[in-house]
């Protein structure tokens, strides 16, 4: 069994200031200089637009320094994804292309490199979106493993999927995690028992697992339960 380990945060531009800065001092930089001193450690990372922004804005030289240290090394896939946050699946396939090419523009000037997976956590995954991904020099996607429509929980990690041609690798999330992680935020459990239950998830799998975690969710649980130093 092997971990994919991913972190993800939708913060928007009306975000207030102090939230940004309480994630880049109590995930940001621990987080990712622990990557940096530890080669070969692998993560991946999405980050919205408006974070991206603020992390310039702000004068967060290091932070950037790292992030763009890790991803040219290797050790930090970042993901891009929709630049304004809309629903790509509600989005003409033009309109998806646009939206992702403009925020993988964004991270090449930010940290010199080119994003080549992108970011569909909760939204609705169609194999129609494929042809227009590739296009974009995307080849691999991130989702969720909830199906919305259907109303199911995919069970497999990741696989191969093909559309006129054109091939994407699929990244299913694990939505045990996910739920775990929207429990803690919520203050239904505490952090012994989220690190208790991430533990289950990895004990009983029979294959690769992803997890890819919401900073957002993890920074207002800790909040509530004044877990900032764990």
């Amino acid at each position: 069994m092997r971990l994919a380990l991913g972190i993800y945060t939708e913060m928007s531009m009306s975000t207030p200031a102090p939230a940004f800065r309480r994630a880049l001092a109590l995930i940001y930089r621990p987080v990712f200089s622990y990557l940096y001193n530890n080669p070969g450690l692998k993560m991946s990372l999405y980050q919205s637009a408006a974070m991206i922004r603020h992390i310039d804005s702000s004068g967060c030289t290091e932070v950037n320094f790292l992030l763009a240290s890790l991803a040219k090394r290797s050790d930090l896939e970042i993901i891009t994804g929709s630049y304004s946050q809309t629903i790509i699946s509600l989005n003409p396939p033009k309109d998806r292309s646009l939206q992702i090419e403009k925020m993988t523009t964004m991270i090449r000037r930010y940290y010199g490199v080119r994003a080549t997976s992108c970011f569909f956590y909760g939204q609705i995954w169609s194999p129609s979106f494929i042809h227009p991904l590739r296009n974009s020099g995307i080849s691999s996607v991130v989702i969720s493993a909830y199906r919305a429509p259907q109303r199911e929980t995919i069970e497999r990690g990741s696989f191969i999927m093909n559309e006129l041609g054109k091939r994407m690798k699929i990244h299913v999330s694990s939505d045990d995690a996910a739920a775990l992680v929207s429990h803690y935020a919520q203050g239904k459990i505490g952090f012994d028992e989220l690190q208790a239950g991430l533990r289950t998830i990895l004990d009983e799998a029979s294959g690769d697992v992803v997890f890819f975690i919401n900073i957002d969710q993890l920074l207002e649980g800790a909040a509530r339960d004044g877990s900032d130093d764990r």
